[in-house]
This record gives structure tokens, sequence and C-alpha cells, in this order.
């Protein structure tokens, strides 16, 4: 099959890793679907990109109202394109942090409020926008508005990642077409800075790192060991503690060697939703530094390894500590999909779509 991966936002098309070496989930998807014998193109889409030369089209989205969907004209305008043309949609999700139901929303408000896409000043300087906005040029906003009604309206099944071991039942939300969930961890090559980071001097303290801020849940947790919370919220913290220390955001490569300089860390959770793309399930105990996490984001991970009291890990001696961690990573990496695994779950995925079985 000829198939086209692009994408409303820079990540679905960006074909370089993340300084971290992490690659966004549809990377992985195009490395498997190549290994498989497709024929897939990888790139930003543009107002030239003709439907009919592909036999389907994976289309990156967030939610269409935030700053990053910089190719929200030409991206839209393709699913429209590709809606009259007859041409399959899968639409990918990268971040589970972000509900479907929000995407299709905030699509809803271009779609069906046309002024609020052509007049509104936050969508200058969108690539394209100039164009499509132009004087006798109805065409072009028509194609814009049929693709971005077809989000809103629910008419494309959805890819979304996942940690193998999370809990999914929350995921399919209220959608009416199929949603597959992978795991595209085989395909995600970690840094090799990691090797270099000294896990053998502990200073007993926790750290996390969230987009958000977590301060509440942090301060509720009671910890007696201090948190380092690293973040890019902007606020100050709402709810301030003795033990709780905001720092200022670091280059995530950094961020790697300072798990690695404590005795553990704490995931954070986001409505209940675990992302994979949140690395340090893998990274912590890769740094023999233990996990704790909350138990609805547990999954399915044993208690045995996953379940202890946060407070009965600050008692923990240092060795027991690494040891723990060190039974964390091997649980993980049990979980995690081969690459066989990804693509046998991908032509399962490409047989149904082109089979036209696209509802839940």
């Amino acid at each position: 099959m000829r198939i086209l991966v692009t994408g409303f936002h820079g990540a679905a098309v960006n074909m370089k890793s993340s300084r971290l070496q992490i690659r966004v989930s549809i990377g992985s998807y195009v490395e498997a679907l190549r290994n498989l014998g497709h024929d897939v193109v990888w790139k930003p889409p543009i107002f030239e990109d003709n439907p009919r030369d592909y036999d389907l089209i994976i289309c990156g989205i967030v939610p269409t109202g935030k700053i990053v969907t910089i190719y929200l004209f030409p991206a839209a305008y393709l699913l429209g394109r590709a809606k009259r043309a007859g041409t399959p949609v899968i639409l990918a999700d990268d971040d589970w942090q972000t509900s479907i139901r929000q995407t299709q929303m905030q699509s809803a408000n271009y779609a069906f409020r046309p002024f609020r896409l052509l007049e509104n000043d936050f969508l200058y300087g969108r690539l394209g926008s100039d164009w499509v906005r132009a004087e006798g040029n109805q065409e072009a906003r028509d194609l814009v508005l049929e693709g971005l009604a077809a989000v809103a309206q629910d008419e494309y099944p959805w890819i979304r990642c996942t940690w193998p071991w999370a809990p999914h039942e929350p995921y399919q939300e209220d959608t009416k077409m199929a949603v597959w969930l992978f795991d595209p961890s085989s395909y995600v090559t970690y840094p090799p800075e990691m090797v270099g980071v000294d896990a053998s001097v502990k200073k007993r303290r926790w750290i996390v790192s969230a987009l958000a801020d977590h301060s509440r849940f942090l301060s509720d947790l009671g910890t007696d060991w201090p948190i380092d919370f690293y973040t890019s919220a902007r606020k100050n913290l709402a709810y301030p503690s003795d033990k709780l220390v905001k720092l200022k955001k670091i280059p995530q490569d950094q961020l790697l060697v300072e798990q690695g300089r404590v005795a553990g860390g704490i995931v954070t959770h986001y409505k209940k939703k675990p992302g994979w793309w949140r690395h340090q399930m893998e990274t912590l105990p890769r740094v023999k530094s233990v996990v704790w996490l909350p138990k609805w984001d547990a999954g399915n991970l044993s208690s045995e390894n996953f379940g202890w009291n946060i407070h009965h890990l600050e008692r923990m001696g240092n060795d027991a500590l690494r040891e723990l961690a060190t039974a964390q990573q091997a649980e993980v990496e049990s979980w995690v999909w081969d690459k066989q695994r990804l693509q046998t779950e991908l032509s399962m995925m490409l047989r149904d779509v082109m089979e036209g079985r696209i509802t839940a």
C-alpha cells in the first residue's frame, strides 16, 4: 500500500527525534509500516497533496485550537479533499492526555463557525492561512471546513498510543469509531547519556517532571522526602510546601542525570490517563531510581513491585530500593510489545480499514 503520514502539528511530521532521542509514536508507526513493505511517505502537508495518490492517509492530530497546529490549513484541506475522493483516513493521537472529544469540539468550533476560522487573529501566521482566506478562494475554504467537519462529526477511526500495562477503559471515550491502541516502545531508543549516569550515590529525595502544575496533588501526598518538581508551568505553586521544591525547567536530557541522583520518582497523573511518552516509567528504573505512581495509573502492573505505600518506600534502605527499581525495570520491559507484535497489530488495523470495519 502507498500511505501518506502527515499531520496538523510539527511533532507529527518531524522525522528527527527529540533531545531525549525518544520519538513520538507516529515515527514508530512509519518505521513499522515500512518494515511491513508498505510505501510510506512521511512529510508535512501541502495544498498540492492529492489524496488519490495514496491508498490511505494517517493524519496526526491534536486539539485544533492549540497553538502548535501550524499545519491546520493544509492538513484540514487535505482531509476535505480525501473525503471527496473517498480515500480512507486514520487520525493518530500521540498524546493520551488530550481527549478525542476535546479535539472534535475544537474542530467544530471552526467547522461550524467559519468566521472564527477566517477572521480569528489567533490563526494568522499559520501556514497557508493567507491563501485560504484570500478573496475569491471559496473552494479552498470549503475544503478546509469540510475536513474539520469530518473530524468534528466523528467520521474517522483513531490510532492511540498506550502503555501496554495501562488501564484502557477511559480511552475509547465517546467516539463511535474504532480506536486502535498500540505500544510503539519497541521502536523507541533511549539516549546514550543514560549509560553514564552514576546511580551509586542517591539522595533520598523524590523527583517529578510534568508539564502541568501538580503541586496540590504532590503536597497532599505528605511525603517525608523532599520533592524536586521540574515543570514548565508558568504560574507559582498554588499549594506551597516546605517539602515541595519547584525548580526551573531544564533540558530533558539533563533531567535524566537528575533522575539518577535521587532515590525515587513520582509519576504524576492527569485525568487518570498516563501518556506512554512520559518516559519516566522506563528511565527511572534504568538508573536504579524507584517509581511510585497512583493506583489508578498502575493498570496491570503488579502490586508486588508497584503497589507500595509511598511512606513504606521512604523507610526502605538504599540497597532495597535499588533492588526494587531493578524488579520494576524488568516488569515494565516484560510488558513492552516487540516489533513483531506491533507489525502484526498494524497489519490487522490496515485490513480492517481497507475492508471498511472502522466503527467501534
